[in-house]
């Protein structure tokens, strides 16, 4: 169970089957599609319910709650590995949201974790659910290190996760959060390098840019040195050119 104090009834209960990691009854009074419709995975179910889903391998029974906030409230992770990674944290931050709450940050949630997972989850994911690509979300790039459901509804919910033995892990990582079908995105918090998509401009970050073509560039041409005289080099050799051209021909007339 998290933590965190709560006296609603309204709940969200994940139950196992006798057989093993068969959905065998949910209950979810928490979180409406109407409220949240981009966080809702393919089989139709809230984050609230996947989340209590990945939580009901961990209790001993196969049966997992997750209560209802109050006024104020965020949940918060106790110390084992079902809850203490960025996974289960950006569902349970959606399904604040869906409650009509605002989610706490990463490090509130998960403070009192000794170890922590980011963008994976290591108990696998039972039969009967299904994990959005958005639970990826890289939550440690972003300011306050706080869920942003701009940023997960942009990722979306394909490709999902389904049922699996063994960690789950997350696709390639880019500046900032995961990006869907591998186009490259940016958050707020900038690297030393990046790709822009779909674009011929180049973002200049740091010493380094990289196109979308992925080839590198200095971030600014070198410039060509000025002479005393204000002109280019190859201004200045014209110029001593002309002038030997001139006395060449001034020594001509002479001559004649």
């Amino acid at each position: 169970m998290f933590s965190f104090d709560s006296s609603s009834m309204l709940a969200v209960v994940f139950l196992l089957g006798l057989s093993g990691r068969t959905l065998a009854q949910t209950i979810d009074t928490l979180c409406d599609r109407s409220a949240l419709p981009w966080a809702f995975n393919s089989l139709d179910q809230s984050p609230c319910l996947v989340a209590a889903a990945l939580q009901s391998d961990c209790t001993g029974d196969g049966n997992f709650e997750i209560d209802a906030l109050g006024p104020g409230q965020t949940y918060t992770a106790v110390d084992n590995d079902c809850q203490c990674n960025t996974v289960v944290y950006n569902l349970l931050s959606a399904c604040t949201l869906c409650q009509g709450l605002a989610p706490g940050s990463w490090v509130d949630y998960s403070s009192a974790c000794t170890n922590v997972d980011l963008n994976r989850y290591i108990e696998g994911i039972p039969d009967g659910t299904a994990l959005p690509y958005w639970v990826f979300e890289t939550v440690t790039n972003l300011p306050n290190e706080t869920f942003d459901p701009n940023i997960a509804q942009e990722l979306g919910d394909e490709p999902e996760s389904g049922p699996q033995q063994g960690p789950v892990t997350a696709p390639a990582t880019t500046s900032g959060f995961i990006a869907p079908n591998s186009t490259p995105l940016t958050s707020t918090k900038v690297s030393t390098t990046f790709s822009t998509p779909q674009s011929s401009t180049p973002v200049f970050v740091s010493s380094t840019v990289t196109h979308s073509s992925s080839s590198s560039h200095s971030s600014s041409p070198t410039p060509l040195p000025i002479t005393n005289s204000g002109a280019l080099p190859g201004m200045l050799l014209d110029g001593r050119y002309m002038t030997a051209v001139v006395l060449v021909l001034l020594s001509l007339v002479v001559g004649m």
